[in-house]
């Protein structure tokens, strides 16, 4: 009750909020699971739709962990177990969701893996294949294929699981399940079930280089 009482009052004062409060709030009721269906958490959603608008404008001023954070709310609102999204809703989510693809495209450097991940897994979660969203996944499997060594496993599956839910360009793909396979064998990347559930997910869209016929 406190935190859609929060709501409530910061739908209204949005562009008095700093960028961290906005998307800590944000993040608080993603977690509270606070955008199901039902009248009484109106509030939430009202602030969640509202914030996409302002936020999608002032991305600069927000840090990488509040973009990836408030990315990470945003997609909820059309997730399973939410209210049924209306095509007007589930438009702004894509569209917030490109704009926030191509800002962490142009500021990659900026961002930690951590947070580069999040972004993906958002990403995959609204499978929204915007032209935005794909060229930031293509350059985000590059790069995570060039530092595959310094990666965990959960860091680099949730990035290749990610690619492969968005259907990404296997030719874009291979170097990283390469890097990820070569790993698996030589004994540096021990998976647990979890692990081996998302490997399996991405070797069926990309399998390794030498199991290709």
């Amino acid at each position: 009750a406190l935190l859609l009482g929060i709501a409530f009052q910061a739908a209204g004062r949005l562009e008095e909020l700093s960028p961290q409060s906005v998307s800590n709030i944000a993040w608080a009721l993603a977690t509270c699971e606070l955008l199901a269906q039902g009248c009484a958490n109106a509030p939430a959603r009202a602030f969640m739709c509202d914030a996409m608008v302002v936020a999608a404008g002032r991305l600069e001023d927000y840090s990488p962990q509040a973009v990836a954070n408030l990315m990470w709310a945003i997609v909820r609102l059309t997730s399973r177990g939410a209210a049924p999204a209306t095509a007007r809703l589930q438009l702004a989510v894509a569209a917030f969701s490109a704009v926030a693809a191509r800002h962490a495209t142009l500021h990659l450097m900026e961002f930690s893996w951590r947070d580069l991940a999040g972004i993906a897994v958002a990403l995959a979660h609204t499978r929204a294949q915007s032209a935005e969203a794909m060229t930031f996944m293509t350059l985000l499997v590059g790069h995570s294929a060039a530092h595959c060594p310094d990666l965990t496993p959960q860091l680099l599956l949730n990035v290749a699981q990610s690619a492969a839910r968005l259907k990404l360009d296997r030719g874009s793909m291979q170097a990283m399940v390469d890097a990820i396979a070569e790993r698996i064998a030589s004994g540096q990347l021990q998976l647990n079930d979890v692990d081996q559930r998302q490997w399996q997910e991405v070797i069926r869209w990309c399998p390794p280089q030498q199991f290709w016929a």
